[in-house]
């Protein structure tokens, strides 16, 4: 059976091949309910335009493009140490591609690496996951890898952390050390965050602590969101004996506004992060954090990736790795 044509897909959707190959390839001028429809159709018709990859098949390129936040943050940075140590030791090269954030530089990055002939794409912790957006991704025919990004696709590679275990342990050690009352300065519009939640309600009701949304406060992750959203509970009189942040940089934070305020920590109030930077242990009192693996979740992913390329048809993999709790004496004196 031939394989359909852009024409092909044109002519069930109705609309132009012109129209199909916006739609298919992310550029403007569909709207996004066209573009959904148009690439439904193309995935039943198990089109793929791999003009790209068909030379790669060819010609290997030996490089992996990689879409990431910020390389200069804390917690990126480990990732991609796992991620290049691992395409060295197999002879590949990265091309890393910076996105601050933005959906639409995210976009535009896949599109530039994509134009570059990479064997394989990283996507760590993207903000595009919707299902237009992996539609997106397999028009390309290029093997592509989620990590630190749950997604409910059963065809897609994906290491993440186990956000929601982390999340548990973080309370279950407080309450071992004697905490009662809890306060949370999770980080917003996060996708992490929220499976930590679910951890952290339910080792709540497993312990039986009170729990109540006036608990949770959203915060950005960074030392002055930290620092403001602490001073602004130590201003309003709310008594805490835990102060669970969602990353270590806003525990970093908070714990200036607690000193500053003459807070003793740990025996007035118990302080927490995430992440396990390396920072974490240097600080005026030494954090404990629910330590990520973030060099493994990055060598695990280009390994997963490299596999993906030298053999399609293995089966998925979806690596769901722990976090270790490493305690100091902001919880424990």
């Amino acid at each position: 059976m031939p394989k359909p044509t852009l024409k092909d897909i044109a002519q069930v959707a109705g609309v132009s091949a012109m129209t199909v190959s916006k739609a298919l390839n992310g550029k403007p001028g569909v709207s996004e309910d066209r573009r959904r429809e148009i690439c439904d159709i193309a995935e039943r018709m198990n089109y793929a335009p791999n003009l790209i990859a068909k030379s790669l098949r060819v010609d290997e390129t030996k490089t992996i493009g990689v879409v990431l936040s910020d390389t200069s943050e804390m917690v990126i940075s480990k990732v991609l140490r796992g991620i290049q140590d691992g395409a060295t030791n197999h002879g590949y090269s990265i091309i890393i591609a910076n996105t601050d954030h933005q959906p639409e530089r995210e976009l535009q990055s896949i599109r530039t690496l994509l134009s570059k002939q990479i064997d394989g794409l990283i996507l760590v912790a993207p903000t595009l996951y919707t299902n237009e957006h992996i539609a997106f991704l397999k028009s390309f025919g290029i093997p592509f890898i989620f990590l630190m990004r749950k997604n409910d696709h059963s065809e897609i590679d994906t290491v993440i952390n186990d956000n929601y275990l982390g999340g548990y342990q973080s309370i279950a050690h407080l309450v071992s050390e004697g905490c009662r009352s809890f306060q949370i300065l999770s980080l917003s519009n996060s996708q992490s965050s929220q499976e930590r939640e679910k951890g952290y309600r339910q080792a709540f009701s497993d312990f039986k602590i009170p729990a109540s949304p006036n608990q949770f406060h959203a915060v950005t992750p960074f030392v002055e969101a930290g620092y403001n959203a602490a001073k602004q509970l130590l201003a309003q009189g709310v008594r805490f004996d835990a102060l669970v942040c969602g990353c270590d940089t806003v525990a970093i934070g908070a714990m200036d506004a607690l000193l500053e305020a003459g807070v003793k920590i740990p025996s007035s109030v118990r302080l927490i992060g995430y992440d396990g930077i390396d920072l974490a242990r240097y600080l005026r009192i030494p954090l404990s954090s629910m330590a990520q693996p973030l060099y493994a979740i990055g060598l695990n992913g280009i390994e997963i990736l490299l596999d993906r390329i030298h053999f399609p048809q293995m089966p998925v993999r979806k690596l769901v790795l722990k976090s270790e709790l490493v305690v100091r004496q902001s919880t424990h004196a």
